[in-house]
């Protein structure tokens, strides 16, 4: 499952490690703004929205590890 989100994110932004590098650093953020949320006024579409910017950042990070070996 990981992988084809990694692969889906390698289609829609390429294999230049560089921009890859980019999105996981934006998609960190993100994650990160999500959890502060989550802990400051949970509910269940924060909780759902944290765990939706942990899954994006996670199949980011693949990619670009993908990337990196190929």
């Amino acid at each position: 499952m990981l992988d084809a989100g990694a692969r889906r994110v390698l289609d829609a932004h390429g294999h230049d490690v560089d921009r890859l590098q980019a999105l996981v650093r934006n998609l960190q953020q993100l994650r990160d703004d999500a959890d502060r949320l989550a802990f400051e006024e949970p509910s269940p579409d924060a909780l759902r929205e944290y765990r939706r910017a942990e899954r994006e950042l996670n199949e980011a990070k693949r990619a670009l590890s993908m990337a990196g070996d190929g």
